[in-house]
């Protein structure tokens, strides 16, 4: 087995327990994988060292992602496009999805070397923005937001189910979550906390200035889409698209 180790550099506890987690692969006969930026802090002399994360996962079998939710967030989007198990390993805060804790760590090299362990899939989200002549798509385990800019004013949008009017309201914005994502941003704005096996989508309103603008969990095989009917006013957490831009939101499929 070849393992790749992605580690959040900000945290002095995650270098240390990247260490302790390739000394441990490497005893059991393990080769691990790292990128060069990351070579320079973990100095690990048996490790292969590639230029990008891409080229890591190419040769790996799983993915060990030390460091916080947002780590593995970010380990998500590299491993996706591969198809790699990603084990999370904690060295955060919360730590929802990286339940791993550093003081099992012998136990669980073994039992993943082992073959051990079971397997927890997650949904993805697509999400595109459509606008002109351009489209833009990304994928999200955790959520998609589609929110007012830096001014005061709030913004006007419309929401659509399969292609049906659902809804218009004014708010600062509205949050598209997965189950995963439940108790990240959505659950702040006042969303339901969702089981992460559930197959939903969530619809989350942000500080909306409408009394029946309320939280929805829809099915996961439902197509949503939001437009917002003053785009001057709106931004979103992916690359923004000219003209009218049109969110559409759909599952992917299971990570």
């Amino acid at each position: 087995m070849n393992a790749h180790l992605m580690t959040n550099l900000d945290k002095a506890q995650a270098v240390e327990c990247s260490r302790r987690i390739a000394d441990l692969l490497h005893r059991h006969g393990c080769g691990v994988t790292v990128i060069a930026a990351e070579q320079q802090h973990l100095q690990l002399d048996y490790a292969a060292v590639c230029e990008t994360r891409d080229l890591c996962l190419a040769q790996s079998d799983v993915m060990i992602a030390v460091g916080g939710d947002g780590t593995i967030m970010h380990a998500a989007k590299h491993s996706i496009a591969y198809d790699r198990l990603i084990l999370g390993v904690n060295a955060g805060h919360l730590g929802f999805l990286a339940q791993a804790e550093p003081d099992r760590l012998p136990a669980l090299m073994e039992r993943l070397l082992s073959g051990d362990y079971t397997e927890e899939k997650r949904i993805v989200l697509c999400a595109s923005i459509e606008g002109g002549s351009r489209k833009t798509v990304g994928y999200a385990l955790n959520d998609a937001v589609v929110s007012r800019d830096f001014g005061c004013g709030l913004i006007e949008l419309s929401l659509s189910c399969n292609g049906k009017y659902l809804d218009s309201f004014r708010a600062d914005g509205v949050i598209f979550a997965t189950p995963t994502g439940s108790t990240a941003y959505s659950m702040s704005a006042g969303g339901p906390i969702v089981d992460p096996t559930v197959d939903a989508i969530l619809m989350t309103p942000v500080c909306p200035h409408k009394l029946t603008a309320r939280p929805l969990i829809f099915s996961a095989s439902k197509e949503l889409s939001v437009c917002s009917t003053r785009p001057e006013r709106a931004c979103n957490h992916l690359q923004s698209a000219p003209g009218c831009p049109v969110y559409q939101l759909w599952r992917t499929g299971i990570f």
